[in-house]
């Protein structure tokens, strides 16, 4: 079994997502804002559901929240007076806890330019990666889905990678290609929940 994505929305350059399906009580939602000249970002959303920084570095960060009020979310990042933002998030079902058992962030020229992280259970895997100027990304490591999203007018390139099932044990998210300048990649390991698999296999065995 793996997480499922209920929706992805990305937006460049915005500081705002609007999803269009709903986020029930106990789904989590996971959120990379980037660019800009921000440190660290903050998060919020139209329920009041709660943001927390799993990782950051200069220009990208990762947030997550655990649903407790349903609804259709909106959510607006902060931290950065430039405009030179893009904002991508995820609603995720299936996770365990908001709370990464294992997140990182890199930053550098390296090819592929890659985070090292271990986790210690089954994880669902988000990344969200940056760079400014005429890099290009051309390939994820790590088996990951690639939602690109273009390169904009500005030279500034978002994309966003994940992988829903990962088991325990160490894995170097990455992304493949030119690398000159300004590259940086966040990485956020969140747990699966094991114990909805086990009351699906006990039900289905009565059945």
């Amino acid at each position: 079994m793996s997480a499922s994505i209920i929706e992805f929305k990305h937006a460049y350059p915005s500081t705002s997502i609007q999803f269009t399906q709903n986020a029930a009580v106990g789904d989590v939602i996971v959120v990379n804002p980037s660019g800009g000249g921000a440190a660290a970002f903050s998060a919020s959303d139209n329920l009041g559901n709660v943001y927390t920084v799993q990782t950051t570095g200069a220009n990208i960060t990762c947030l997550t929240a655990p649903v407790t009020v349903a609804g259709v979310p909106k959510i607006t990042v902060a931290g950065s007076g430039q405009s030179d933002i893009g904002v991508s998030g995820w609603i995720v079902r299936g996770l365990s806890s908001a709370t990464a058992n294992k997140a990182g962030y890199a930053s550098g020229l390296g090819n592929p330019l890659t985070v090292s992280l271990s986790p210690t259970v089954e994880c669902a895997l988000f990344v969200g990666w940056n760079n400014e100027g005429a890099d290009v990304w051309t390939s994820f490591t790590e088996s990951c889905v690639i939602t690109p999203n273009g390169n904009h007018d500005t030279g500034h390139y978002d994309a966003n990678g994940y992988n829903l099932s990962l088991a325990a044990g160490t894995h170097a998210p990455g992304m493949n290609g030119t690398s000159n300048s300004g590259n940086r990649i966040a990485a956020v390991f969140l747990p699966i929940t094991v114990g909805n698999r086990r009351r699906r296999l006990l039900i289905a065995g009565v059945a």
